[in-house]
């Protein structure tokens, strides 16, 4: 995988999407967009920091990520409520940015 973190300055312009989904009076949405470079990457940034750290992936790993959302595979509703993490699982580390990566 060929994840990179950026920010806004140094990748030029995007193309960003906030879902319908998303609550806009709170500010909690998640933004992703194309890079206009002609790359075919997509870019992923939170909205309460629109000039901060912005995650770039190829058009295979989002198209990867997609898929998986589709299929149900990033529904994390019934994991989000549980009062104690899965055996064998640990919790997800942070960069100084805040980001779960």
């Amino acid at each position: 995988m060929s994840v990179t973190t950026t920010t806004v300055g140094d990748l030029g312009r995007v193309a960003w999407h906030i879902s319908t989904k998303s609550g806009s009076a709170e500010g909690d949405c998640v933004e992703a967009g194309p890079v206009l470079d002609g790359s075919g990457r997509v870019a992923v940034r939170h909205s309460k920091d629109p000039d901060g750290q912005v995650i770039v992936y190829t058009r295979a790993e989002w198209d990867a990520f997609i898929a998986g959302a589709k299929d149900g595979e990033f529904d994390f509703a019934d994991e989000a409520n549980a009062s104690t993490e899965p055996t064998g699982v640990a919790a997800a580390p942070t960069d100084p940015g805040g980001w779960y990566l």
